[in-house]
């Protein structure tokens, strides 16, 4: 497996130009590395798979969701229905992921991303510590992403 600091700098660079693609919004290492926000579900997950194979996790607080989700959609939240939030947080990750695999993947060119779900709960998450697990601030607020790997192509 690719050593635990690349892996967290592809996820950071993946996170970095997805905000800012998606929702023109920064994101920076955290100031202090002892605070930890208030995140509760619903998340997204995504299972990668390529030379590098895992599942990445993004965890935000609702306020971030929305930042993301009314850039998107170029409305407010509150006149957004609930499935086209949850459908515009998978497609965050979906882009983050396709970021991530592409960067792990341009000499082989081998990649696949299965479909974005939302976790609702952390037990719905793998039982095991992840390999990667860190903090990044989109302007303020505070998100979490985690990488748990999975058996790697040889």
């Amino acid at each position: 497996m690719k050593d635990i600091q690349s892996i967290q700098a592809d996820l950071t660079d993946a996170a970095r130009s997805v905000f800012a693609d998606m929702a023109f919004l920064d994101v920076a290492e955290p100031n202090d590395e002892e605070v930890k926000p208030d995140i509760h579900g619903p998340w997204a997950s995504i299972q990668v798979n390529g030379s590098i194979r895992g599942l990445i996790v993004i965890l935000m607080p609702l306020e971030l969701k929305k930042a993301l989700i009314e850039a998107i959609y170029a409305q407010p939240w509150e006149d957004l229905p609930v499935n086209q939030k949850d459908d515009g947080l998978l497609e965050v990750l979906n882009v983050l992921a396709g970021y991530y695999v592409s960067s792990q993947e341009r000499q082989n060119g081998f990649l696949k991303l299965s479909i974005p779900s939302i976790v609702f709960d952390s037990e719905d998450l793998p039982a095991r510590k992840p390999e990667v697990n860190f903090y990044l601030d989109a302007q303020g607020a505070l998100f979490q992403l985690m990488f748990f790997s999975t058996e790697a192509k040889e």
